[in-house]
């Protein structure tokens, strides 16, 4: 068939596909390239583009489009060929004539964050556990969802990812952006949040076992029990994590418990400066604080300078997160390490276990934390 006609075709193919549809891109781009090859408007021996020029010519993701290619191949009507492309072959074809399309690897993934200013301290490890998984070939690109949802808070259902392969969706996650990319078959990794619908893949730290060891390094090495904890934002999926991990080394160590210990704030140096300041003034203040994340620790450290109280002689201080370097704090400070780089490798092992379709993907992985003293507890 003329060549000019298979693309008139093609092109026919993509402005047929309903983006508002509950149907899947994929799924849609497959039964439509099937119907035009029932109707012989495709016929044995045309040539289809490449994935990466049907992306371009529809509007949609290279893993939808190769998605769709491998329902079709599954089903006998193309086959990848090498030297040849991607060709159609028709139902009629011998078995052995259809082999599986080559598989395809991810080269770029979008990282997408409720809103960039309100503070993501571990971007920067989590980015080196990516590359590392990667070997530094896939490229990132940052998505501000407080950017573009600005106009209109609903727009998330009318946002195209196509420009990636694959996204890594930060906590506090968006729903309607979770059910955008499952409409538009986009590979997608929560990370550091835990929705169990059945198609959403999660990648959450276990906050428990650090938080436990870090208690017992208070109580047992320092003989503290009023222990005060600076979470970051209620919105946070990890703000519950950390809490319910709080409670539970309570509950192991017999903490004294004060309801006015307990605090939330961001994830900066200015929060947890003015956390401690607060906590510091109180009648009855702790006499150690635990922080959502390092720089609160640091915010802490120098507000506890300024009101004259000697750390770790008179206050214990421990962050959260292991992201402090020598640069960029003089004193070693004592810190949960949630292992973010792992964090980065784990949520890209299960994209390309996706992009695959590799069998059996699971559907939450846990990476463990861990204590390390410091010089400030």
């Amino acid at each position: 068939m003329d060549q000019d006609h298979t693309h008139q075709v093609i092109e026919e193919v993509g402005r047929r596909l309903d983006r508002g549809s509950s149907t899947s891109l994929y799924w849609q781009t497959s039964e439509l390239l099937e119907k035009r090859i029932a109707a012989c408007d495709l016929r044995p021996g045309d040539r289809i583009p490449s994935q990466r020029q049907l992306s371009k010519l529809w509007g949609i993701s290279e893993v939808t489009v190769r998605r769709a290619m491998q329902e079709l191949a599954a089903r006998g009507l193309i086959r990848s060929k090498a030297g040849s492309g991607t060709l159609v072959i028709g139902r009629d074809a011998p078995p052995e004539s259809s082999p599986a399309l080559t598989t395809q690897t991810i080269r770029s993934v979008g990282i997408v964050f409720a809103g960039l200013s309100d503070g993501y301290p571990f971007i920067r490890p989590m980015i080196e556990g990516i590359e590392r998984r990667c070997n530094g070939e896939v490229a990132l690109q940052l998505f501000d969802m407080t950017t573009l949802l600005a106009a209109d808070p609903g727009a998330a259902r009318s946002v195209s990812f196509a420009q990636v392969d694959a996204l890594l969706l930060e906590s506090p996650v968006s729903l309607p952006l979770v059910i955008k990319c499952q409409e538009q078959g986009v590979p997608y990794v929560l990370q550091f949040s835990d929705l169990a619908d059945g198609h959403s893949r999660c990648v959450v730290s276990n906050y428990t076992t650090g938080v436990i060891q870090a208690v017992g390094h208070l109580v047992n090495e320092r003989d503290r029990r009023d222990i005060a904890l600076v979470t970051a934002n209620h919105q946070r999926f990890s703000t519950g994590k950390l809490l319910d991990a709080f409670g539970v080394a309570a509950m192991v160590y017999g903490l004294n418990t004060n309801e006015q210990w307990i605090t939330s704030e961001g994830y900066e140096e200015s929060d947890g400066y003015n956390a401690t300041k607060r906590l510091l003034a109180m009648p009855h203040a702790p006499n150690a604080i635990l922080f959502a994340s390092d720089y609160q620790a640091r915010g802490g450290l120098i507000a506890a300078q300024e009101m004259g109280v000697d750390v770790p002689g008179d206050l214990s201080v421990i962050g959260t997160g292991n992201l402090l370097r020598e640069r960029e704090w003089p004193v070693p400070l004592s810190t949960i390490d949630l292992a973010f780089d792992e964090i980065g490798f784990t949520s890209m092992d299960l994209l390309y276990a996706m992009v695959n379709l590799e069998a059996d993907v699971p559907m939450r992985r846990s990476v463990s934390s861990r204590f390390i003293p410091g010089k400030t507890s």
